[in-house]
This record gives C-alpha cells, sequence and structure tokens, in this order.
C-alpha cells in the first residue's frame, strides 16, 4: 500500500490538517502572513537593484548590482534551508499566475 502524501504548511512545516482544503498552503493565517511579509520585504530591495539594472546599465555595472543580488539571494537561501522552509515559487507558477491576473501579456500566436 503506498504511503499517504502529508502535506505541510509551508511557512512551519506542521502537517496540514485533513480538514484543511486542498489547495490550503499554510495552517493559518499568522504563517501566511509571516511567508507574504518576508517576500516583499525581499522583494522591495530586489524590485529597485533590478530595475536599475534594466533602466541604468552603467550604474548597475559600477555597483556590480547583478553580484550584488545573487549575494542577496544566497544568503536568503541559506536562512530559509536553515529555517527548514522554502520561500519561493516555481518559475511557472508565478508566469501563469501573472498570466491569469493580466499582469504579464500572453505572447501572441505569431510572437511563440
Amino acid at each position: 500500500m503506498p504511503k499517504k502524501t502529508v502535506r505541510c504548511c509551508r511557512e512551519c512545516n506542521t502537517p496540514l490538517g485533513e480538514g484543511c482544503k486542498a489547495s490550503a498552503v499554510f495552517c493559518g493565517i499568522p504563517c501566511k502572513a509571516k511567508w507574504n511579509n518576508r517576500r516583499k520585504n525581499r522583494g522591495a530591495d530586489l524590485y529597485d537593484l533590478w530595475m536599475t539594472m534594466r533602466y541604468d546599465r552603467d550604474e548597475a555595472k559600477r555597483l556590480e548590482v547583478w553580484k550584488e543580488m545573487c549575494r542577496l539571494s544566497e544568503g536568503w537561501r541559506a536562512e530559509d534551508v536553515e529555517q527548514g522552509i522554502k520561500s519561493f515559487e516555481r518559475a511557472g507558477v508565478v508566469i501563469t499566475r501573472l498570466k491569469d491576473t493580466g499582469r504579464l501579456a500572453r505572447a501572441r500566436p505569431d510572437r511563440i
């Protein structure tokens, strides 16, 4: 008999109860808030660095912005691994969500 997969909270790794919706990824509102706040705080800094890289390339090169972005992400990943959490979603999930909500244009058929 195959083992039943136990789904756990994305933030605290507590097993989700049997009464949880199949789509549930958090055990409660505090874990969801903690997850989102961490991503929001990290993302704000990354956004500014990314925009500098994209629109002020001379400044980005001078300050080695790409290297700093990589160093930031390494530190964040180390924190997450130490705490036993995964704090990012797969790119395909994010792109699908962005397209579904209209924040990312779908490719035109002639551009595929």
